[in-house]
């Protein structure tokens, strides 16, 4: 599979799609693309975990593990998976507040959500607490498939977290992220190193 491409799971199965190149000038159509950062913002600080950008603000202060169940199950097949991943205790929720979140996690307030290994930590005051842990809970359900586990792109990673949030803001009409899917790449390409992203090497294999 090439970096242009994605693989998303369909009711009918897996499927490969194409996407027209970007150009590296289309990088400044994406509003709020911090060029100044010197580097990913996002997965920062280390090859095993993965972080998101987000807005943190008018959140819900009351979020907890079952209102995010029920806010994910039967929205989408991924949400779905997401949800009972949450239940079955497969996927572990932390919901932090602002500076527990920052100090642990070793992150600084633009991240919104991280995942490690089958943990996924959100900030209780990110503004798409929801569509975060769908992003997260993507990269967690990847990581027990074993997905990548013999060298891929960050990239390759993120594009998929990245489409299952954004088909979930859809599916629930909330605000998506990104107008496009030349958009979401577009960020996905200017924001992340395209490195090997290698959990395994510190949280393992779940097979």
């Amino acid at each position: 599979m090439r970096l242009d491409q994605i693989e998303i799971e369909s009711q009918s199965g897996l499927k490969t799609y194409d996407y027209v190149p970007i150009t590296p000038e289309s990088l400044d159509r994406v509003k709020g693309l911090d060029k100044g950062a010197g580097g990913a913002k996002e997965g920062a600080g280390s090859s095993a975990q993965a972080a998101k950008v987000g807005n943190s603000a008018n959140a819900s202060s009351g979020m907890s593990k079952d209102t995010i169940v029920n806010a994910l199950d039967g929205k989408t097949l991924q949400s779905s998976k997401i949800a009972e991943g949450i239940k079955s205790g497969k996927i572990k929720v932390n919901v932090l507040g602002d500076e527990l979140f920052e100090r642990s996690l070793g992150v600084d307030k633009t991240v919104t959500a991280v995942q490690r290994g089958e943990q996924i930590y959100l900030r209780r005051s990110s503004g798409t607490i929801l569509s975060d842990a769908v992003h997260e809970g993507t990269h967690v359900l990847d990581f027990r498939n074993n997905f990548g586990s013999s060298g891929l792109s960050s990239w390759s990673w993120e594009k998929r977290a990245f489409f299952y949030e954004r088909q979930y803001q859809l599916s629930t009409g909330r605000a998506t992220d990104f107008q496009t899917i030349d958009d979401m790449l577009t960020h996905i390409w200017g924001n992340y190193e395209n490195r090997i992203y290698d959990p395994y090497s510190v949280w393992g294999g779940t097979k």
